[in-house]
């Protein structure tokens, strides 16, 4: 459902302390398997684990500005062919300004022409791409499918439409990391 509970601060840090002198009050003992109050205890940090590294992992997507800017890009996979287009998914590196450059984290969904030159690309191919990237929005009735989040999960939060104008440069690297590897040998095996 992608409902997110942001306690305040201090019912964290109550929560933690509780959490704390329960596991050492509750260290298991001769019983293991009956300590009740270990297990509720243990449950606990675990339920507040998660959910303070969900809430980061959300807040660790760039949010990217409205308009048509020049992204430095990693291509994540191969691109995928489809019927009159293509898409591939872009590890997003910098937004590029004037004479600086501006880290970004998180990916984005590039949509494309068939024709384009980027049908040879390969993982961890570097492109400088010239686009408008929109936010992925909810799509459909309610208690559906939700895109958007199933993509977030993914560190996507953004697509765009590209045309063969969009790719403004495009450059192999000298070496490729041990996934990139690990993709190009599985298309050449299959």
């Amino acid at each position: 459902s992608g409902l997110i509970i942001i306690p305040p601060v201090w019912v964290i840090a109550a929560s933690l302390g509780i959490c704390s002198l329960l596991l050492v009050a509750g260290m298991p003992g001769r019983n293991i398997e009956e300590n009740r109050l270990f297990g509720g205890a243990l449950f606990l940090a675990l339920f507040i684990t998660g959910n303070f590294l969900y809430t980061s992992e959300r807040k660790y997507l760039s949010e990217l500005e409205p308009g048509e800017n020049l992204y430095l890009c990693t291509l994540s996979q191969y691109p995928e062919q489809r019927e009159r287009s293509i898409r591939f998914m872009a590890e997003l590196e910098f937004l590029v300004r004037e004479d600086t450059l501006i880290r970004l984290r998180g990916s984005l969904l590039v949509y494309g022409n068939r024709n384009m030159t980027l049908m040879n690309g390969k993982p961890g191919d570097r492109y400088l791409i010239k686009c408008n990237p929109e936010e992925i929005r909810e799509r459909g009735n309610p208690h559906e499918f939700n895109y958007r989040l199933y993509m977030e999960h993914r560190q996507t939060r953004y697509y765009t439409f590209i045309d063969s104008t969009g790719i403004v440069a495009h450059a192999v690297p000298g070496s490729r990391s041990i996934a990139d590897r690990a993709l190009i040998t599985r298309e050449r095996i299959i």
